[in-house]
This record gives structure tokens, sequence and C-alpha cells, in this order.
């Protein structure tokens, strides 16, 4: 996100719903579930980063139900459904002054139900109902339980916005983690109560904000290759730019800060970038319970890409997990998210944590392989050692088929990890803060990679000596 992220960063705030066109030649289709589990109705709409629809970076391992909506003087919303099998589950609202959001533990459940999201309890337990209250304004010092406030008055585009996150559904349960689209009441000043068309027309619920426009909203084309390209497609610009930039070899990752910061540290970083205020969220329609740190590649420096980095612990639940044991986890979420650019907001396969975990070594380090699906080394196999995913088959979608981007997640830190992204507060400062876990990058030909062969630790002498560290 970087002069148009000025436009970006408005248009995230305002909650416009944004995606991708498909490529040409690309007939995959967004998941329209069955007649029995519908993924959208006159209120909500779902959203999953698949290979056709994207909206803001969303991560490919996690389903968004999204929408936007006003509400008449008086009135709130009641809003019903269960908790998802999933790893997590979350809800936000954002408003024009900024948002409020619960975690899946910090909810309540219906009484004669269980949360099963709380760590010990039966993930598969039958009654999992819960009620939230979505109200307007901003939270009271008192604020009551399983209730949300929006605060500020209502966005101008999209009105009030509300997004759920469903991350990790247990295999054979996606979309939603074999639930149903939350049921949404309206409540009105006087105790009347409207739901399905009359309750979506009075709150004037605006799901076509979510069309599919041919670019990403505030995106400057001409000034994006500006910032890309320099003198070599203009003599008049400021500065020389090789045409990796604004990659780094090897690799360089910079917390996300504000949308100008990002643009001037990776694009312009000749200039003073100053110190922006720590902006936990990162974008208008991030997570506040997630951190991300980025970086851009290009496969002008090597077809692949080799990543190494020590991998949190997370709860394990892909595989419908009975119980998560009451254990003090670095984070709830981990991944890596290939992705192209500002171009597109549109993300292609991410490795999360479990997917990482077949890469492991005896230290805890994965080792994650990223390259086009026609420069995949014969060994970059989990039978090998490593985790491999495919990198943008169009680049930065904006012409520059080798330039791509990646952003890690780091979500719901545990206080008793001082390594989490969350606790970078100055730019600069993410491989010290980070450590181990701060990842570190080389690039290698198919050939180069290949003849490494098939150990199952094969980088951790190359880890140690580009760390300083001494082995063990």
């Amino acid at each position: 996100m970087r002069i148009f992220v000025k436009l970006i960063a408005a248009s995230l705030a305002l909650g416009y719903g944004v995606v991708a066109l498909a490529v040409p030649g690309d007939e995959t289709l967004p998941y329209e579930g069955d007649r029995d589990n519908p993924t959208e109705n006159c209120f909500w709409k779902a959203v999953s980063s698949d290979r056709l629809w994207n909206y803001v970076y969303g991560d490919s391992n996690a389903v968004y139900q999204c929408a936007s909506y006003d509400l008449p003087d008086g009135a709130y919303l009641e809003m019903k459904g269960e908790f998802p099998r999933s790893r997590y589950f979350s809800v936000t609202l954002y408003g024009s002054e900024g948002g409020d959001a619960l975690l899946d533990n910090e909810i309540l459940p219906d009484e004669g139900s269980v949360n099963p999201l709380v760590y010990g309890e039966n993930r598969k337990a039958k009654n999992r109902s819960y009620t939230l209250n979505l109200l307007g304004g901003s939270a009271p010092d008192d604020r009551p339980p399983n209730t949300l406030y929006h605060a500020g008055p209502a966005n101008a585009f999209l009105g009030n916005f509300i997004c759920t996150r469903i991350y990790v559904p247990d295999q054979g349960l996606e979309p939603f983690g074999g639930t149903q689209l939350p049921e949404m009441t309206l409540i009105m000043e006087d105790g009347e109560r409207l739901q399905g068309e009359q309750m979506c027309e009075t709150v004037d619920a605006n799901n076509s904000g979510f069309g599919a426009p041919p670019q990403a909203i505030g995106f400057d084309i001409d000034q994006y290759l500006a910032l890309r390209e320099g003198r070599r497609i203009n003599p008049g610009l400021p500065y020389d730019r090789p045409p990796t930039h604004p990659a780094k070899n090897p690799p360089e990752f910079k917390a996300f800060f504000t949308a100008d910061h990002q643009q001037c540290v990776f694009f312009t970083p000749e200039e003073d970038c100053g110190d922006p205020i720590n902006n936990p969220d990162g974008v208008g329609l991030g997570n506040p319970l997630g951190r991300y740190v980025e970086s851009y590649l290009d496969q002008g420096f090597g077809r692949v890409l080799v990543l190494r980095g020590k991998l949190p612990t997370t709860p394990e639940t892909w595989s419908g997990d009975r119980v998560v044991p009451d254990i003090d986890y670095d984070l709830r979420y981990f991944s890596l998210c290939p992705q192209e650019s500002l171009a597109t907001w549109r993300v292609g396969d991410c490795l999360f944590d479990e997917e990482l975990a077949v890469s492991v070594d005896q230290d805890g380090f994965y080792t994650a392989v990223f390259s086009r699906p026609s420069f995949r080394p014969r060994n970059a196999t989990s039978e090998c050692g490593f985790a491999w995913a495919p990198t943008p088959p169009a680049g930065d979608g904006a012409g520059d088929v080798n330039l791509w981007n990646m952003w890690i997640r780091f979500a719901i830190p545990s206080p008793n990890f001082p390594e989490a992204a969350q606790n970078v507060v100055f730019p600069g400062t993410e491989e010290h803060i980070m450590g181990d876990y701060y990842p570190r990058g080389e690039y290698m030909s198919v050939e180069e990679f290949e003849e490494i062969g098939c150990p199952r630790n094969p980088f951790r002498d190359r880890w140690l000596k580009h760390s300083n560290k001494k082995s063990p």
C-alpha cells in the first residue's frame, strides 16, 4: 500500500468491497455453496480468496462474511449464529471513526450451549449457538457482554460495515466450519422485529458494493509505474530504479504501520519516511487481531525463493481435533501469503502454520519454497522436508511478471510471545524484535535447489551462517 495509497486507504476506511477480475483462461468459479448452505443472502456476502474472487488481501485459508447497512435511529441488530468448527472466529464492525471487535473466546454462548472455541471445550459440541447485539455509537465503560458498537456515524459510501472471520474451517466443513450464515433481526425503537427482505430494505443493505471493478479502487497505474520504474520509463523522474525495484536481495521484511509509510519505505526509501504511529490493524478493513509483516520479492534474483524462520506454536485444528489443549500458544494463527500488488489486491495460495509444519526441523524452523509451478524444483516437496506454494502467475498484476508481494500474518499473540510482530512499534526494529521468527530469504536457481537433494533439514547451516549464529 503506497501515493495512490492515500486514495486506497480512504477507500478501505469507507468500507469499499474490492475484487480482482479473473486472469484470462481462469475458469474457476466462486464457491457458491449449496441449497442447504447458501453463502449469501440479502444481508450477507461471503468472501473467500479463491482463484477468482479476492477482497482486500484476504487470507486464502479464511472465509469472510461481510455486509453493509444503516441503522435507523434507536434501532439495533440482533445476530444469531453458531460457533464454527474452525481455528478461530471473530466479528468486527467498522465505522467512520474506528471500529469494534469480539474474538470467539470473548463471546458467551446461549443458555444450554457451549463455546467450543474456548481451549479445553469440545470442538464438536452439538449445541454451540450465540447471540450478539450490534448498536450504534461508541462502547460505554460498562459494556454489556456480547455487544458491539460502531464508532462514529455511518460511512458515506457503504454505511456501517461488518465482517466475520472464519480462519481455517475444519477439513470437509468449508466454507463456514459447518454452520449457516448468521440470522439477522432488526429491532426497532418501539420493539418491532424485522427479518428477511423487510429487514434488508429497512437497513439499506448495500451488497452491490461488492462488485468487480477493472482494478482496485484508488489505483493509479501511472503513479504506480513511476514509483516502480523511475527513470527507466521517464527520464524526468528523480530516481534510477533497477528492474527488480522495490524488491531487495536478500528480502527485507517490514512491519505494516500506515499506508503512506509503507509506500515510502519500499518505493522511495531515499526520502525521510518519518516515524509513523503504530497501526495494529494495518489497513482500514484490516484485522485488529492480527499484524502484518510484508516484503516485495522478484524472480529476477532467482526462480526459487527459499524462506526460513522459526515457526510459532499454534493450535492444531485443521484435521477436526475434538479438543484444543489449554496451552499458552505463541499465536492462534500464522501464515505466509504470496500475492500480487496494489493493482489487484489479489492473494494466491497462502501457507498456514499446519501446512508449514511438514518442513519444520529439529530446531523448530520451517523452510518454505516459492516459485512458479513450471519452475518448481522436483525436491520441493513435503517428503523432502519443504513446504511449497506458487508465486502469483501475473506477477504484480501491473505488467511485471517477476515482481510480487508477500504478507506474513501474526494473529492473536500470547502476551508471553515477545517476538510477535505486534511488538514491533518502531520501523526498522523488525529483525531485532522478532529474532529467530524474522523470515530470512535466499534466491536460488531451480538447478541450485535441486542439487540439495532430499535431506530433511538442508538449510539449517545456511540459516546459522546468515544470522551469525553458532551451531549448538
